[in-house]
This record gives C-alpha cells, sequence and structure tokens, in this order.
C-alpha cells in the first residue's frame, strides 16, 4: 500500500507525497489545490514593513519571493473536519461555534496549523509571502488601500469588548464575509476576523539582518508569528493600526486562542523542507 501511494504522487502534475505530523510515519496525501480555492502570487520584488510602524516594524525592506499561491480564505471547521476524519490533525483547543461549518478554524496552536496544512499538501506562508499577499501588486498599507475601513472587516470597533457594533458580527464572522476588504487579487479576511499563524520565528529586529531573497525568519525563537489582527485587536490610542499588512505580533506556538487561525500555501514543493519538523 505504501509503495501505491508513492507511485500515485509522482504521476501526480504539481504534488508531493506530503507527511502529516500527528499521523503515522508512512502516511502520505497527494494533493493538488482545487479551482477557485487559491489566489497566485507573482514572482518579484515586494516591500514589506513600515517605517511608520513599530520598532519591530523596521527597517522597510524590499523581498525577492519566488511563485506561491495561497488560500483565498482562512482555513475553516468544514476544512479542518477532513484532516480530523483522516486522524492527522487534533482537536482545536477553543471552538467559537462547531455547528458552523464555515466559521475560521480557531483554537489551533501554531503545531495544529502546521499539521493541517501539511495534511492538505501545503505549508504556512512565510511572514514575507503572507505580507505581500495581503499588500497586493499595489503595495497598499491595508488589504484594501491606503486607509483603514471600519466596513471593510470584523475588527474591534474601536474600544475594548465594543465587538459587533459596526460590522454585526460580536465574535468571528464566516469566511469571506467582507468582500468589500479583499484585495487586488482577490484574497479575503488579511485583517481582522481571526489572526493568523505564519511559518516564522518572532524576532523583533530581524528586518534589519534577514536576507532579501525568501526570507523565512530566525532560525530559531521563542514565538511564532501571527498576522492580520483579529476581531478581539483594540487599536491604542496614538499606535499604528494592527490591521495594517506589516503590523506584527506573536505568541508561543503551543498557545491557542479563540481569536488566531490561519491559512495555508502551495508552491508545488515539499513543504517539509520549509516546516519546523519538531514538536513542542
Amino acid at each position: 500500500m505504501h509503495s501505491i501511494w508513492i507511485i500515485a504522487a509522482a504521476l501526480a502534475v504539481s504534488a508531493f507525497p506530503l507527511r502529516a505530523q500527528e499521523a503515522k510515519e508512512d502516511a502520505y496525501r497527494p494533493r493538488t489545490p482545487s479551482p477557485g480555492e487559491m489566489v497566485p502570487i507573482k514572482p518579484g520584488q515586494y516591500t514589506t514593513g513600515d517605517a511608520g510602524g513599530l520598532a519591530a516594524e523596521r527597517p522597510v525592506r524590499r523581498v525577492t519571493l519566488g511563485y506561491f499561491q495561497i488560500r483565498k480564505t482562512e482555513v475553516t471547521y468544514a476544512d479542518y473536519a477532513g484532516c480530523l476524519a483522516d486522524g492527522a490533525c487534533t482537536e482545536p483547543r477553543e471552538y467559537i461555534d462547531r455547528r458552523n461549518p464555515d466559521l475560521p478554524v480557531a483554537g489551533v496552536s501554531w503545531f495544529q496549523a502546521r499539521d493541517f496544512c501539511l495534511w492538505w499538501g501545503g505549508r504556512l506562508p512565510s511572514e514575507a509571502e503572507w505580507e505581500a499577499a495581503a499588500r497586493g501588486p499595489s503595495g497598499n498599507r491595508f488589504p484594501w488601500g491606503n486607509e483603514f475601513e471600519w466596513t471593510h472587516g470584523n475588527f474591534a470597533d474601536g474600544e475594548p469588548f465594543a465587538f459587533g457594533r459596526t460590522d454585526r458580527h460580536d465574535e468571528v464572522a464566516p469566511a469571506g464575509s467582507f468582500p468589500r476588504g479583499a484585495t487586488e487579487t482577490g484574497l479575503m479576511d488579511m485583517a481582522g476576523n481571526v489572526a493568523e499563524w505564519v511559518g516564522d520565528w518572532f524576532d523583533p529586529v530581524y528586518y534589519g539582518r534577514s536576507p532579501s531573497q525568501n526570507p523565512k525568519g530566525p532560525p530559531a525563537g521563542q514565538q511564532k508569528v501571527i498576522k492580520g489582527g483579529s476581531y478581539r485587536t483594540v487599536a491604542a490610542d496614538n499606535r499604528p493600526s494592527p490591521y495594517r499588512a506589516a503590523a506584527r505580533a506573536s505568541l508561543p506556538p503551543e498557545m491557542a486562542r479563540p481569536d488566531v487561525g490561519f491559512r495555508c500555501v502551495f508552491d508545488g514543493k515539499d513543504p517539509m523542507e520549509l516546516t519546523d519538523p519538531e514538536k513542542p
């Protein structure tokens, strides 16, 4: 049976046998993303960071990225259920509402997000890939443009626990609920709703010494980067918006919060080459 899976994967046009970390060592799943599921990001140079942002977002840098595809929406409970059924994922630690399969899956650690992306056929995006995708070809400050718009996403409405006053969602919203907040390339919910794990370890001074070619973050660290802000992220007075594409935050990789989810990328390569294999 093991050899049959390997032969099937070799015949796939743009997929590879991928090991799911929580499954058996010999469990492989060839996969190619379905049409409409992904948004292609062209190879080239992209700006990351914000000269007017926080210290960890400086200096602004130009990075060169290869071609990749990124999921149009955040991974949902419906998506995650397939990984659970295959035994390659473990149960989220917190559920907002398990009855709605269209909600982004949340309450998952970085390790759980990593395992899903490997099972699915890809990996978590690097921080640079995520930011480039969120800013779009024009390098926008926010996914939709350069000015913040309260109606373009599921945000905390400017006050602690004032959730839902503007966007009508007290907590998380179904994936893709705010088409006006989409990027130029059609990505949804890159600001607000749930914040998103990316692959990189967090280093507050990394931008000053990172490589310019496909940066993947420092080799080790204590916390992983999260991007995009969430429905619970409150903007502090006199500080840059946490919903900017350049905004950086971090959490310990074993932590699971009800406002943190993820999305995956696919580049046709073996994702294990760019994924931390170790468990906590």
